[in-house]
């Protein structure tokens, strides 16, 4: 991983034995994690290509890579495990089957800077696809899901039409639903579903196939997915449905073994594109054997494997243009001056800071007696200079929870006691900006302005408040802020 890149982390390469965690030189390697906040936030590019070995009568393909990556694991019949560099594997007689892997993009496909050149992330995952694909035309190019929420305002502002339109444009062959693809509802996810792009999966809830097989140069493989359960307007996951009438299933293990019963016999490779998270993931594997890395097609049983992790950077893969040209195309239909300035701040602004002027936003533009706002809900920081709309999602991602609904983060206005605002403020630990010094009496009601997770969840925050009253959605965090720069002369920030 590397601190470099920003924005977006792909995670979970779920090609699974023992879960995908993969072996090399004995060590385990973790590819997959779940929720951002628990360890990043979204702030990493990376693909994963993995090469897949597995006998076959032909002449080999594998002395078509020029690779130089880290070396690869290889069953010899009879000898376990042992490491064997990339470029020898024409001398066993093995074929090479390459997946290209990337996952939680969430809309991050908006062109940005690198070093002075602007190009869509997505642009340049597709064109290294290119590159592999053209060395091994057995080349399957995969996403775990979570292709929604979070990313490009143009995103946002379509409900996820312009995703789907670009997703169409991609080139993927295998696509796993995950928890975040639920979020501007059902009728949207079944066009993402159904739209032309890639076979969609998920075997544990009915929006999409459970199952599907397709070969490669005679090699059947066959694929499932799953995705975990919905999370709330207070960030916790909970059981149910994501949408009323849908039928689904959390009993992970038992999809897998039925999966694996009804379909290992039809297949030489059974692997499972996961958006579970790691330790599901594991459980999984190690309770529903018959998930596989590799497959010797005389033996059915692991060959060998080999990956690398690629940052998504200019430097390491070039960029499928026509690609590029398309998403600059559908990204302008729906957001129309994407890099306009709406303020220019005079420094740069702290998490802590941006979290101030959050508070200092929403009395301003909803006329509160008050406002606090959770900095734990802070993505990023914004920098002196010019600052655009797609500056400040950044800086509060909008995460729609429950689906069909607002973000956890969205900005809402509440009736709440003074004496309750009083005791909150007394409470907080430095988790919360507390903006205005409204003197009202104790019994006194004020005008609060506080976000979705905060009015949802106020009794366990702040146990001695009561629930707040004449709760109102206003707007997500983003647009209170967008609104607030560009029509007010904001003091100390230069905003224009």
């Amino acid at each position: 991983m590397m601190a470099t890149i920003r924005y977006w982390l792909a995670w979970k390469f779920s090609i699974t034995n023992a879960g995908f965690p993969c072996y090399a030189r004995g060590q385990r390697i973790k590819l997959f994690m779940k929720r951002p906040r628990k360890f990043l936030l979204a702030a990493l590019g990376l693909v994963i290509v993995g090469w897949i070995y597995m006998t076959f009568q032909e002449a080999p393909r594998a002395q078509r890579y020029q690779h130089k990556p880290r070396r690869a694991s290889f069953a010899a019949a009879g000898s376990g495990m042992k490491d064997i560099d990339p470029a020898q594997v024409a001398t066993f007689g093995l074929k090479t089957i390459s997946f290209v892997h990337f996952n939680d993009f969430h809309a991050h496909y908006h062109p940005r800077n690198y070093d002075g050149r602007r190009l869509s992330p997505l642009s340049l995952i597709r064109g290294y696809r290119d590159q592999v694909k053209a060395e091994n035309p057995n080349t399957l190019f995969c996403s775990a899901g979570d292709e929604m929420e979070k990313g490009s305002l143009a995103e946002l502002l379509s409900h996820g039409a312009a995703t789907i339109e670009i997703y169409k444009e991609l080139g993927l062959d295998l696509r796993a639903v995950g928890n975040h693809d639920f979020a501007y509802g059902l009728e949207t996810l079944k066009r993402f579903v159904t739209e032309p792009g890639g076979v969609v999966l998920c075997a544990n809830h009915a929006v999409a196939t459970n199952f599907h097989q397709v070969e490669v140069d005679g090699v059947r493989i066959g694929v499932f997915s799953m995705v975990g359960r919905p999370w709330d307007e207070r960030d916790e996951q909970y059981d149910g449905p994501f949408f009323k009438g849908v039928d689904c299933r959390y009993d992970f293990v038992t999809v897998a073994r039925e999966i694996i019963q009804k379909h290992r016999h039809q297949v030489d490779l059974l692997f499972l594109l996961s958006h579970l998270g790691l330790d599901t993931d594991q459980e999984v594997a190690a309770a529903a054997p018959g998930l596989d890395v590799m497959v010797n097609r005389t033996s059915r049983k692991m060959a060998g494997y080999h990956y690398t992790i690629t940052a998504v950077e200019p430097r390491n893969m070039t960029p499928n243009l026509k690609l590029e040209e398309k998403i600059r195309e559908i990204c302008g239909r729906y957001d129309a001056k994407p890099e306009v300035p709406i303020a220019t701040l005079s420094r740069a602004l702290s998490k802590t800071e941006v979290a101030k002027l959050a508070g200092e936003a929403a009395m301003a533009v909803l006329k509160t007696d008050a406002a606090v706002i959770d900095v734990d809900t802070v993505w990023g920081t914004l920098a002196a200079g010019p600052a655009t709309r797609q500056d400040l999602l950044d800086c509060f991602r909008v995460e729609i929870q429950p689906a069909g609904t607002h973000g956890f983060n969205s900005i809402m206005t509440a009736n709440v006691l003074a004496r309750d605002w009083q005791a909150m403020k007394g409470k907080d630990k430095g988790r919360f900006i507390f903006v205005g010094e409204p003197r009202a009496r104790r019994q006194e009601t004020l005008r609060v302005a506080l976000q979705r997770r905060t009015a949802m969840g106020i009794r366990s925050l702040f146990p001695q408040a009561a629930a707040p009253g004449s709760l109102q959605f206003e707007m997500e965090m983003w647009e209170l802020l967008a609104k607030h720069l560009a029509s007010q002369k904001t003091p100390g920030l230069g905003a224009r």
